[in-house]
């Protein structure tokens, strides 16, 4: 088989990497300007919703405890989702978790551990059921000024999906999107082979290091893990912020569905939850995941154990 095509470029504070074989209809530097196409996208999607400089979805976070902020309804899209994922799993997911959030990114900079009152503090403005949401009007409401929301946990898979569409759109087949750990690749029926996708092991400093392989056909693979991100004062207060003191035990959590956007989202959620509970959680929503806990066990949901024929 003749050697993929390969592209990497910088968004998000990640690498998305986009790879595809030789296609017919296309030529290999046609098969490029389609990456770049497709990461313009990607490059949109953070123009747009980032809350770590100005922008439309910032402009919410800024108008706090003040009045309603007018949307579009591309945000207010993803907000209406990420709602439904935080019912779904009885708040685990928030976007309002950006309150304590901002404040995370503040002391992970400078290296020190996050203040306990403060973050007790601004804990008290977690919840989602209080944003205020104007379906009508297209305005999305925070009621107090140390409320703020963040897309941290769905925005980098509904890049990846979106960047997906750009190049089925175009025709393009068989190729793969990798956004630092959020994965959708496609595969044409008469593909010789499915990919194969390497889980981190998270014991490993060396993100080349796998606990495991997995190949996957027309689907989205995402993967969580508590060694990502974490204040280096304070290497227990990693990004996935909790508001409760559950004594969580997965280190890694891997979950293969049909979109980036839903696997990005139930993976974090996994992060918030003990093994047993997040077994129970996938086995009741038929979800495939794969889960490291702490002392290096594995654990499969049903799903995925009928996969890999176990």
């Amino acid at each position: 088989m003749a050697a993929p095509i390969e592209q990497s470029f910088s968004a998000m504070g990640a690498t998305f990497h986009y790879k595809a074989y030789p296609q017919q209809h296309l030529s290999n530097q046609q098969v490029i300007d389609l990456f770049k196409k497709a990461h313009n996208e990607v490059l949109r999607i953070e123009d747009k919703f980032t809350d770590f400089r100005p922008s439309p979805f910032q402009r919410i976070n800024e108008l706090a405890g003040v009045h309603p902020c007018q949307v579009d309804d591309e945000i207010l899209y993803l907000i209406f989702k990420a709602i439904e994922f935080s019912n779904l799993s009885a708040g685990r997911f928030d976007i309002s978790f950006a309150s304590v959030g901002h404040r995370w990114r503040h002391y992970k900079k400078i290296g020190i551990p996050f203040p306990k009152e403060e973050r007790r503090d601004l804990e008290a403005f977690i919840n989602y059921k209080n944003i205020e949401i104007n379906e009508q009007n297209k305005t999305i409401y925070l009621p107090s000024k140390k409320m703020q929301i963040g897309m941290g946990g769905i925005g980098k898979g509904y890049a990846v999906d979106q960047a997906f569409k750009v190049l089925a759109d175009h025709r393009l087949k068989n190729f793969y999107i990798n956004g630092s750990g959020d994965i959708r690749v496609h595969s044409s029926d008469d593909a010789p082979r499915k990919w194969k996708i390497g889980i981190r092991n998270p014991f490993n400093a060396d993100p080349s290091i796998h606990a495991g392989l997995i190949q996957v056909a027309n689907q989205s693979v995402s993967t969580s893990g508590s060694y990502v991100q974490f204040n280096p004062g304070d290497q227990e207060d990693h990004h996935i912020i909790r508001k409760d003191k559950i004594d969580v035990n997965i280190v890694s959590a891997t979950v293969i569905h049909e979109t980036c956007l839903f696997t990005d989202t139930i993976g974090t959620i996994l992060m918030a939850m003990k093994a047993d509970e997040a077994r129970k959680f996938l086995d009741n929503l038929d979800i495939s995941a794969i889960l490291i806990d702490q002392t290096g066990k594995t654990h499969l949901s049903a799903l995925a154990l009928k996969q890999f024929g176990k």
